[in-house]
């Protein structure tokens, strides 16, 4: 099922596990695609099942996609179509000064350790105010996140990614394969995100 899914905005920080990071109320946000079984792309970085910095298991406090792959055309980001599985596209209200990505890796279904988290991705992030082709989009990151079994529950942030300091209007997460760390499977997602200052 291809969703598209976006909400308003406010500005204000909070402290996240590298620090202070965007608040949730700065961000709107798009998928290409999400898979019913999960919850909806806002859960992604509104903070849905995570306390105290660790995360639980529930699917609805996570987003996912799969069962097949897709195309789609610009703007959310520049491996968008280009043998992506999936693609979510973070905008802020305002340009943020961004040092690095918490992410919370998705774990297996239903606390099994049939692993659904994303693999490989690439993380791109634009200053275009609204991007409209590839060459809007640098990338930022672009490697294999941290596989998180679901038996270690509740968990802490999978992957810290202090990268390289960039004035961001928007952030696209893109997972380029299509296939989590599940063997065999074509599902994968991620359970939260949040941008660091």
């Amino acid at each position: 099922m291809k969703t598209f899914a976006v909400i308003a905005s406010l500005l204000i920080f909070v402290a996240g596990a590298s620090g202070a990071i965007v608040d949730p109320g700065n961000i709107s946000t798009v998928a290409n695609e999400e898979w019913y079984e999960f919850g909806s792309v806002e859960v992604l970085y509104d903070g849905s099942g995570l306390t105290a910095g660790m995360h639980d298991a529930d699917m609805a406090n996570a987003w996912g996609c799969g069962n097949s792959a897709w195309t789609a055309p610009a703007p959310y980001g520049a491996n968008d179509g280009n043998g992506a599985q999936a693609t979510v596209m973070f905008t802020f209200s305002s340009a943020q000064n961004l040092s690095g990505i918490d992410i919370w890796n998705l774990g297996g279904w239903m606390g099994t350790d049939y692993g659904l988290g994303a693999k490989t991705v690439m993380i791109e992030y634009s200053t275009a105010a609204s991007p409209s082709s590839t060459s809007d989009w640098t990338t930022w990151f672009s490697g294999d996140l941290t596989n998180q079994p679901s038996s270690e529950l509740p968990y802490d942030a999978t992957d810290s990614l202090d990268l390289a300091d960039v004035s961001a209007k928007h952030v696209a997460i893109s997972m380029i394969v299509n296939q989590g760390y599940g063997s065999g499977t074509t599902y994968g997602g991620l359970a939260e995100v949040q941008f660091v200052l």
